[in-house]
């Protein structure tokens, strides 16, 4: 949806809200850490809106945000502090590990198209 926005803003909200129903909210520490990720994900969608070649990418960034958030629910789990700096680096590298290899990318592509496809699937119409 992000990606088919008009504005950079109104995709910004798209994320961030997206962005806050993915984060498991499971302890202190991921409540806590929550706002930078969303803040951190808005960013990146601004970012890769900027070039047309890079918009068709913004349908990564849940991915992104699922796998960080992820990463740092285990940490949390296990009873350790999670710095900001911890999760904005948590979320450069799984932005490298998704956009930095192009065989990633596109499967994460196509997952998101699916995924997508079957949000707005239309319902049979009425006889």
């Amino acid at each position: 949806m992000a990606s088919h926005v008009e504005s950079s803003a109104e995709a910004e909200a798209y994320t961030g809200a997206l962005t806050a129903r993915i984060i498991p909210i499971t302890s202190h520490s991921m409540q806590q850490i929550s706002p930078k990720l969303v803040k951190g994900a808005a960013a990146l969608t601004r970012i890769l809106r900027q070039s047309p070649a890079t918009r068709p990418l913004v349908k990564t960034v849940p991915t992104i945000v699922a796998k960080t958030s992820n990463i740092l629910a285990q940490r949390a789990a296990q009873e350790k502090a999670i710095a900001p700096q911890t999760a904005a680096r948590v979320m450069a590298a799984e932005t490298y590990k998704v956009l930095g290899n192009p065989m990633i990318c596109v499967q994460t592509l196509i997952r998101s198209s699916d995924a997508a496809s079957k949000v707005t699937k239309r319902s049979p119409a009425k006889t």
